[in-house]
């Protein structure tokens, strides 16, 4: 099951910043964005490996593409994904 919770630093919620939740791993994040020109866009980034980036005009867009960016190389069926930096990491 795939979910989203708003992220906390220093015990303070992050308003536009979404940890993004794939059973109970955390696998990216999603975060509300401005441009210089003011405008405002959804920066999404996968925290698996490989990692992936990019960018959306909403929440829901960019969730999908954070959805589609790990089922690419790890199936929902697949288990725990593999991040970097961690005891997950067997490359």
């Amino acid at each position: 099951m795939w979910t989203r919770k708003l992220t906390q630093i220093g015990g303070l919620t992050v308003v536009g910043d979404y940890l993004i939740y794939r059973d109970s791993q955390n696998v990216g994040r999603i975060i509300l964005t401005a441009d210089v020109g003011g405008e405002k866009f959804w920066n999404w980034s996968t925290l698996v490996h490989p990692s992936e980036s990019g960018r959306a005009d909403s929440i829901g867009e960019a969730q999908e593409a954070l959805r589609h960016a790990v089922r690419r190389h790890w199936p929902d069926d697949a288990g725990e994904v593999k991040r970097l930096g961690t005891q997950f990491m067997d490359l």
